[in-house]
């Protein structure tokens, strides 16, 4: 807790005016601290002429209180441009149209966006696709294998799986994208696909994980969300290993979570910066690719640097 107030402290210190304002919101806050992204980060990573001003919103439920000091702070500060992080109380579709001369930056996984917008599309099917690959050569490397417990005589040949609390468009597309990268090197029916449902059914998270131990599934893609917490508990008890979205503190879970496929908000910054310097202003429903990395765990980084690098020469 005070490692998350030092930070906000550094956030919203006060700083004048600014053509580019980032409006973060408390949860965005949490996890950049907790990668140890700060004011001082930030402002390196940015061009030193572009004048930036940092703003943490404070932590609200209503979203109507919210959307009353977001328009405050627009109309006192009058940016250029606006990054609004995803998780605000508010609805910003009932404030952007106010502003058309503001072009607001908004992640938006399908990039379709309108008007003063412009979309923030993170890479993730790319990093999905890319997962895929590096698990499907790690199954096929012993040492690996005996690292999590699957590599002796007798045992069926381990399997993935991935596990979704819900079906969407834009997951159905990122797990398409895990199994062809997978499949580049690996059988695809070496993969099972289960859904929980929604996003809270802690019972049926437990009852999929435990089909899934039952079929020789050493590895699992977590789409699960609020409930990856819970599914990560589950696999520590149980002596598997995860492949995660978001960052996870690094002794949470020990050995566990094997990948983390972290949004690069920094490497988004660095995009946000350079469409504002190429002067697109005039622009309208126009997207801003950010990258999105892949996060070994250190524990396995030996054998799945050596793996890789002999994946990527052939």
């Amino acid at each position: 807790m005070l490692a998350v107030l030092s930070v906000i402290t550094l956030l919203s210190g006060c700083f004048p005016a600014g053509r580019f304002l980032l409006y973060v919101d408390p949860y965005e806050l949490e996890v950049l601290g907790g990668q140890g992204i700060d004011q001082a980060a930030i402002r390196q990573r940015l061009p030193k002429d572009l004048s930036v001003r940092i703003e943490v919103a404070p932590v609200l439920t209503e979203g109507d209180e919210g959307l009353q000091r977001f328009q405050e702070l627009i109309e006192r500060t009058k940016p250029r441009w606006v990054y609004l992080s995803p998780a605000h109380p508010f609805n910003p579709a009932a404030i952007i149209p106010r502003y058309p001369d503001i072009h607001f930056f908004r992640e938006n996984n399908t990039g379709k966006t309108s008007a003063n917008q412009i979309a923030l599309v993170y890479a993730r099917e790319q990093a999905n696709s890319e997962a895929g690959k590096a698990i499907a050569a790690l199954l096929g490397e012993e040492d690996f294998l005996k690292r999590i417990g699957v590599a002796e005589p007798g045992l069926v040949k381990p399997r993935v799986g991935i596990l979704a609390a819900l079906r969407a468009e834009h997951v159905d597309r990122e797990i398409a994208a895990f199994v062809e990268g997978f499949s580049q090197l690996e059988d695809p029916e070496r993969i099972e696909i289960k859904e929980i449902g929604n996003l809270t059914d802690r019972v049926k998270a437990r009852r999929l994980l435990d089909g899934m131990k039952e079929d020789a599934v050493a590895i699992v893609l977590l789409k699960t969300y609020v409930l990856s917490g819970f599914c990560l508990e589950y696999l520590a008890k149980n002596t598997g290993v995860a492949v995660v979205e978001g960052p996870i503190p690094g002794q949470a879970y020990g050995n566990t979570v094997l990948l983390m496929l972290v949004d690069d908000f920094m490497g988004a910054l660095e995009q946000m910066a350079k469409y504002i310097d190429e002067g697109s202003e005039t622009r309208t429903a126009e997207q801003v690719d950010a990258p999105v990395q892949l996060q070994w765990n250190e524990t396995y980084r030996p054998v799945v640097t050596r793996v890789l690098e002999g994946v990527n020469q052939q």
